[in-house]
């Protein structure tokens, strides 16, 4: 029983650390796509990684390629923009419903 484990188990070891070698060729595709092809800057790398970032409407602006600059045009709340607000009266005023507490006194 303990030779069946023993050989069992060096042949998990020789199956688990056997490699299999495909040859690679170089295609159109392939080419371009590693950093090994060319030595490039941090600078052009930045600028390829961001070449499509800020061409969305909702997007932030980007400037020298790597930094997001906010439009001017985002709302900070969400609900605003959802059009979530109290609606206003006949009149043009907003009435908001309040109660207070019976715990509050006058001083």
């Amino acid at each position: 029983m303990i030779l069946q484990a023993a050989a069992l188990s060096v042949l998990l070891c020789c199956v688990h650390t056997y490699t299999l070698w495909a040859p690679f060729e170089k295609t159109e595709e392939s080419s371009g796509n590693t950093i090994e092809d060319e030595s490039l800057s941090v600078s052009e790398l930045l600028e390829r990684a961001n070449v499509d970032v800020g061409k969305n409407f909702d997007d932030p602006m980007v400037m020298f390629g790597d930094i997001a600059v906010p439009t001017g045009l985002q709302n900070a709340d969400p609900c605003t923009a959802r059009g979530c607000l109290w609606p206003k009266a006949t009149d043009g005023n907003v009435y908001v419903p309040y109660r207070i507490s019976n715990q509050y006194c006058e001083y």
